[in-house]
């Protein structure tokens, strides 16, 4: 789940902690297993010791929970302490502090489309925004001062009503707020398309975004590297995310995968993966190291080259920033212009 949306889910619900809140948690969690042997020491000590308000009160919750029997992934996810991809981790690690530590591991690294998408797309829109606002009221109070003051007096001097035609975002209010909710609705359903895209078909997404397919891949892959690691078969690996890989889009990726028992590469190309990853992975598998070399090259290959293509386009973030106090320049220039030039036109 997107930080940002799970930080808006937790505040208008008092059982579920926020981003800033969960990595807390799981890292006194982490420093508590020197201290406690269990987890339910730790999370019992944690929320009787250490914390105050609704982190207590939801620790509290889960180790009801815990005690009840519940399974600690499902309570954790339960409370938004972990989401759908890191409860993969904590049900296939060894144990819950090596699954804890592989989770704070895992966020430090994030990811980097969510990210950049923020920096690309925010300044613009509410550059956008705010401009049209300004439009709106601005011009709207402009309208109304030369309706109550400028034009009496211009009728008292002359003996004659002058009349001005400013434009109609100014003049009308209803117009402005049209235009406002067209482009709020245009922003909207431009997310929800992109986001039924990417739940039904992430295939789409990654030949157009491909730090998105690298983030995916990186989360997937470490997840199988680490479930290898602990003795899981290729079949087995597959299977499982299969059935668990979020968006549902994906999980056709992996059953293809399992289905196939081998030649992995070719499913990847199906998805629209890089060509360089695809015949790294495609040589590997001839080689048979595919997963002897999935942490040191294939994982730390697809890092490096997702955190290069985010850098370079840092840039573009800079100029998004410029276009949004642009886009803020052009409202304010064009409604005060337009009340100067109207006004000045009938004087």
């Amino acid at each position: 789940m997107n930080r940002h949306i799970k930080d808006l889910k937790s505040y208008f619900n008092r059982s579920y902690l926020s981003s800033e809140d969960a990595d807390m948690v799981l890292e006194d969690m982490d420093a508590d297993f020197t201290i406690y042997a269990s987890p339910d020491e730790v999370i019992d000590g944690l929320a009787r010791n250490v914390y105050k308000g609704k982190k207590a009160s939801v620790m509290t919750a889960i180790s009801e929970d815990l005690s009840a029997g519940v399974d600690l992934e499902d309570t954790f996810l339960k409370y938004g302490i972990i989401d759908n991809s890191e409860y993969l981790i904590f049900s296939r690690a060894t144990s819950v502090r090596d699954a804890v530590k592989m989770v704070i591991l895992y966020r430090k690294e994030g990811e980097a489309f969510p990210k950049m998408a923020s920096k690309l797309l925010l300044p613009l829109i509410i550059g956008v925004f705010v401009s049209l606002f300004i439009v709106r009221f601005v011009g709207e109070a402009m309208v109304k001062y030369f309706k109550e003051e400028i034009q009496p007096l211009m009728q008292l001097k002359s003996g004659f009503q002058p009349q001005a035609q400013f434009p109609l975002i100014m003049e009308n209010p209803d117009f402005a707020n049209m235009i406002i909710a067209l482009s709020a609705g245009f922003f909207i359903v431009v997310f929800v398309l992109y986001r039924y895209v990417y739940i039904n078909r992430p295939e789409l997404i990654y030949k157009l975004f491909v730090i998105k397919f690298f983030d995916d891949f990186l989360r997937y892959f470490s997840i199988a590297d680490k479930m290898r690691k602990v003795g899981s078969h290729s079949d087995e690996i597959f299977e499982f995310l299969a059935e668990k890989a979020e968006p549902k889009g994906l999980r056709a990726l992996f059953k293809e995968m399992h289905e196939a028992g081998s030649e992995y590469a070719l499913a990847l190309e199906k998805f629209n993966a890089p060509q360089r990853l695809v015949s790294i992975f495609r040589r590997k598998e001839e080689n048979s190291t595919l997963w002897d070399d999935m942490e040191n090259h294939i994982l730390a290959y697809a890092k490096d080259v997702r955190d290069k293509k985010a850098s370079r386009l840092e840039i573009y973030a800079k100029l998004s920033i410029l276009m949004g106090f642009v886009f803020v320049l052009i409202g304010v220039a064009g409604t005060v212009g337009s009340f100067v030039l109207t006004v000045w036109a009938i004087m």
